[in-house]
């Protein structure tokens, strides 16, 4: 199953509807690239926001600010393109918006255990990305390895490093793990009979944990539809 797709003309994301066996718990995903159109955010935000439920991302933690400047730092105004906005808060829409993420503390616990020289080698190759994004950033090298599907690609495969496990578990796993135990807080909590309508609006790479643990519970795939992210034109 495709969760993110490049092709000739644009860069979309995947909009799937997964629907529990008994039909009274619905899960949208909307996997989210960090960079894109407003108009990109402006759709996700609006249909996420009418769901009664919506699980977002987000650490506010230094470390994380410094890993994000690979993309924060590039000239979007030149590419037509802004970087993704903060979710939006409880109160301000009809979901209920529920944090599914790590806390600062959380982060940095994880951030701690990762080797001293591979958070060094991140500290420096982050920013220095962002600066030659910030002057040589196209549509089409925004988009380049973005395509994702629901399993390991052969390139990912032979690509894995076990040395860099640590650090993966760290952006990677042990979000995916908060994020998996706060969707599975929400199915369970569900009050009958009524009907809970959930949106997940997270990182792309982090939907390939929520669609193994849908698949899990019994949830089938209903709906798919594509969201463009941006267009190369």
């Amino acid at each position: 199953m495709q969760i993110v797709e490049k092709s000739v003309f644009a860069l979309r994301a995947a909009r799937h509807t997964l629907t529990s066996a008994d039909g009274m718990t619905v899960a949208t995903l909307f996997p989210m690239i960090h960079i894109g159109t407003e108009s990109f955010y402006r759709q996700v935000y609006d249909d996420a926001g009418s769901h009664d439920v919506m699980l977002v991302e987000g650490v506010r933690s230094p470390v994380v600010a410094l890993l994000t400047s690979s993309y924060r730092w590039m000239n979007t105004a030149r590419l037509g393109l802004i970087v993704q906005p903060r979710s939006p808060v409880d109160g301000t829409v009809k979901a209920r918006v529920v944090h599914a993420d790590l806390t600062r503390i959380e982060f940095n616990h994880e951030w701690r255990r990762v080797p001293l020289w591979m958070r060094v080698l991140a500290a420096l190759v982050a920013p220095l990305l962002g600066l030659i994004r910030r002057f040589t950033a196209s549509r089409e090298s925004i988009a380049k390895n973005l395509e994702l599907e629901d399993r390991l690609s052969a390139k990912e495969i032979l690509l894995w490093d076990p040395q860099f496990a640590v650090f993966k578990q760290c952006v990677l796993g042990a979000r995916d793990e908060r994020l998996i135990a706060k969707l599975g807080n929400e199915i369970d909590r569900r009050s009958e009979p009524e009907r809970l309508n959930i949106a997940v609006v997270y990182g792309a790479q982090h939907m390939r944990a929520v669609l193994s643990e849908l698949r899990r519970r019994g949830f089938q795939t209903t709906g798919s539809s594509w969201l463009t992210v941006f267009t190369f034109d």
